[in-house]
C-alpha cells in the first residue's frame, strides 16, 4: 500500500509530460495533421489543402505531410477522450484516498479522545 502513492505520482508525471509534446491539430486549411509543434515540425506551410511542409526550429525543411484520414481522426479523438476519462478516474481515486485518510484520522482522534476520557475519569465519578 505504501507503493501506491509512488506509482500514482509516476503515472501523473508521465501524463503531464506526454501532454506537453507535439499534438494533432486542425489547421487553417480545414484538415487535421499529426505531430504539429514537435521538434521536426515547429512550423509549417500549407502547400495545398490536405498537405503541409514541416520545418524545424531553425526553419529548415524536415518533411511533407498529408492530412489525417477520417479514420485516423476518429481513432485520435477516441483515444483523447479515453485519456481524459482516465485522468478523471485518477483524480477520483486520489479524492477517495484523501477522504479515507481523513476518515481514518478522525476515527483515530475519536478513539484517542474516548480512551483518554475513560482513563482520566475517576472511578467514583460519572463522566
Amino acid at each position: 500500500m505504501k507503493k501506491l502513492p509512488t506509482i500514482l505520482f509516476g503515472l501523473i508525471v508521465t501524463l503531464i509530460l506526454t501532454g506537453c509534446g507535439p499534438t494533432n491539430q486542425l489547421l487553417q486549411d480545414g484538415y487535421y495533421y499529426k505531430d504539429i509543434g514537435g521538434s521536426s515540425c515547429q512550423s509549417y506551410d500549407v502547400v495545398t489543402p490536405g498537405e503541409i511542409k514541416c520545418f524545424d526550429k531553425d526553419g529548415k525543411f524536415t518533411y511533407s505531410q498529408n492530412s489525417m484520414t477520417e479514420q485516423e481522426v476518429l481513432v485520435w479523438k477516441v483515444e483523447e477522450m479515453e485519456s481524459k476519462v482516465q485522468s478523471l478516474q485518477i483524480q477520483q481515486m486520489f479524492n477517495n484516498i484523501n477522504q479515507n485518510n481523513n476518515n481514518n484520522q478522525q476515527n483515530n482522534n475519536n478513539l484517542y479522545n474516548n480512551n483518554n476520557f475513560i482513563t482520566t475519569c475517576p472511578w467514583w465519578d460519572i463522566c
